[in-house]
């Protein structure tokens, strides 16, 4: 009895301190009470099921409407990614609808894709406006990346649309942060109608090397479509009239705003995604919408801000909540049916004794370090780059053969390890973890299902109850719709390869035999990814210090996504490499671990990828 409490106690701990997180991420998010957060799903004017989180403040009514935003997030995000500007501007009293585009997140696919314009967002704008408690003369749309292209597209046909049928909501205000057209030159015909813009641009911008192979970030206010926008090359963090290269004093710039003439471009220190996660930057976004939409009055100055003590709370959560399989599997494998999956594993077959023993021990782990950075862009820009009806999450497929390939390579390495060394020292298939009974196999994969299961109504309950998910920044696990459940199943089996196969490797090669079991997982964290953080760092620093990746173009790609990716797996690959490390030292074996990695990590590659082709 005892000993069941004992085991009943981190449990119970844990789920505390995830419910507790997450309803205090749910008060930041409606700024403490005083703004009402909506989870709401309608069939927009595109003829799409759209989803958005809808932010009310108490001060907007029928009787007194007020300034409205619509916040656009890029690729392979949902709507929670615009959580800062739209805690920011909501605490602030303006009304916030928050979307996911087309494809993406809880969203569905418009009637006729080719007449949807910028994946939702103008369906969103005309939503926002039929809202009673809304302003419809004081309307303004903030996005990042692909949601700025998006929103930039859905002003201007606004607008063309105004013209002839005044009923149609038309904003006064946008805030393009990542991309603005990019491709566009200046005998493109781009803005034209009234609308204030400010640009944000980021220093150190992963994506801009793609487009304009010459251009550093700092020298985007150089681009030919800049000087289409402004009439003329402006300069960073200065107010102008549309036309007029002479700076403007707040007031000056209020009283362009009134015309709809305002235009600014914002530089900021950071990257693509730190656009997203800038306390200056949503400043900037804050206090020009204070200037555009409310003449210059502030209720709250623009640098008071809140939004970052939800991020440390779901992140906080975040990393509890992919806890939950050691602490539920340890309390369930305590249980009479799952007990009987539970053996002593068999003996790592890396002992040191010697130190011809240790160098060999470091050889082979460098050499198992080599694949996953060598093949990485290989495998993401072009053996994954494809896309079709029963694999069509694009930017998922890299994931996809990267998890064959790495897998295979593991394999490969072990497998010669076991007829070169291993096998001269005893070892064979009965001792490797590999070998278990049908009966055990479906216990383990059971057991797998139930943790996974407790994942999910994790997910569920603190969606459901305080409007939030498991995420900091560009990490996060997000509830799914049927559709992508049933897309999710034809990923699931490429992870199960990838764990099977890290599995084996970490618990028969890399670990120690001998050695405390702390020092064993350490030592299987670190090398589960240390390979990737090294190739990112090389990466970023050649960003930082030349203005380029230095991975750009690598195989022919077109996108920056695959270096930016990177940091997902370096985040999930060590909690997995622990996973698995823990199961294995239960059961012996290296299927039950590998069944509830595949499930996890197929969850977070899935659960806010963009699907590109289909139907949902």
């Amino acid at each position: 009895m005892k000993k069941s409490r004992k085991l009943w106690l981190l449990p119970l701990i844990l789920s505390a301190c995830i419910l507790l997180l997450s309803f205090f991420a749910g008060q930041v998010q409606s700024s403490f009470g005083q703004v009402t957060v909506r989870d709401i799903q309608y069939v927009n004017s595109d003829g799409a099921l759209q989803r958005g989180l809808l932010y009310i403040p108490d001060t907007a009514t029928s009787q007194s409407p007020a300034p409205a935003i619509v916040c656009c997030h890029g690729n392979n995000n949902t709507a929670e990614m615009q959580d800062l500007n739209a805690i920011e501007l909501s605490r602030r009293g303006y009304v916030v609808l928050a979307v996911d585009s087309y494809r993406q997140g809880l969203s569905g696919t418009p009637e006729d894709e080719s007449a949807a314009i910028g994946e939702g967002a103008y369906a969103a704008l005309q939503y926002i406006g039929s809202l009673p408690f809304v302003d419809t003369d004081n309307i303004g749309m903030v996005g990042h990346s692909k949601g700025a292209m998006g929103l930039t597209l859905a002003a201007q046909a606004a607008w063309t649309a105004h013209e002839s049928d005044p009923s149609v909501i038309v904003p006064k205000a946008i805030a393009p942060a990542g991309v603005l057209m990019l491709g566009m030159d200046d005998t493109t015909p781009f803005l034209t109608a009234p609308i204030n813009m400010c640009v944000i641009n980021a220093d150190h911008d992963e994506f801009l090397g793609n487009i304009y192979p010459t251009l550093k970030g700092k020298d985007f206010n150089t681009l030919p479509i800049v000087r289409t926008v402004f009439g003329f090359t402006p300069e960073y963090d200065v107010w102008y009239e549309t036309g007029n290269d002479q700076p403007l004093d707040r007031n000056g710039a209020i009283s362009a705003g009134k015309e709809g003439t305002l235009k600014c471009i914002v530089e900021a220190d950071t990257t693509h995604p730190g656009l997203h996660f800038s306390i200056d930057v949503t400043s900037r976004i804050v206090d020009f919408f204070d200037i555009t939409l409310r003449d210059g009055a502030q209720t709250i100055a623009p640098d008071q801000q809140i939004w970052y003590w939800k991020q440390i709370s779901t992140g906080i959560a975040l990393l509890l909540f992919v806890c939950l399989p050691i602490a539920f599997g340890r309390l369930l494998l305590n249980t009479g049916f799952f007990q009987k999956i539970v053996v002593k594993e068999p003996s790592s077959y890396s002992v040191i004794r010697t130190s011809k023993e240790k160098s060999r021990y470091i050889l082979l782990c460098l050499l198992g370090l080599i694949p996953a950075p060598a093949l990485y862009l290989l495998c993401m820009n072009k053996l994954g780059a494809f896309v079709n009806n029963i694999f069509p999450l694009e930017h998922a497929n890299g994931f996809l053969i990267l998890n064959v390939v790495i897998g295979a390579c593991l394999l490969l390495i072990f497998f010669a390890c076991y007829q070169l060394i291993y096998k001269k020292q005893g070892a064979s298939f009965d001792n490797m973890g590999i070998k278990v009974s049908a009966g055990k196999a479906g216990r383990g994969l059971l057991l797998a299902l139930s943790l996974f299961a407790i994942c999910l109504l994790f997910i569920r309950f603190i969606d459901i109850f305080f409007k939030v998910d498991f995420r900091f920044w560009i990490l996060s696990f997000c509830r799914m719709t049927p559709a992508k459940w049933a897309i999710y199943l034809r990923y699931l089996p490429s992870y199960l390869i990838f764990f099977a196969a890290t599995g084996l490797m970490y618990n028969m090669s890399t670990r120690i035999e001998g050695i405390s079991e702390w020092k064993n997982c350490i030592n299987i964290a670190i090398q589960s990814a240390i390979g990737l953080v090294i190739f990112g760092i090389v990466d970023y620093v050649t960003l930082y210090q030349t203005g380029f990746l230095a991975s750009l173009g690598a195989f022919g790609s077109t996108s920056s996504l695959a270096p930016l990716l990177i940091w997902n797996l370096v985040f999930i690959l060590p909690v997995c490499a622990l996973t698995s490390r823990f199961f294995f030292k239960k059961t012996g074996t290296i299927w039950t671990g590998a069944f509830i990695n595949a499930l996890i990590a197929t969850l977070f590659a899935v659960s806010n990828t963009i699907v590109s082709v289909g139907t949902l």
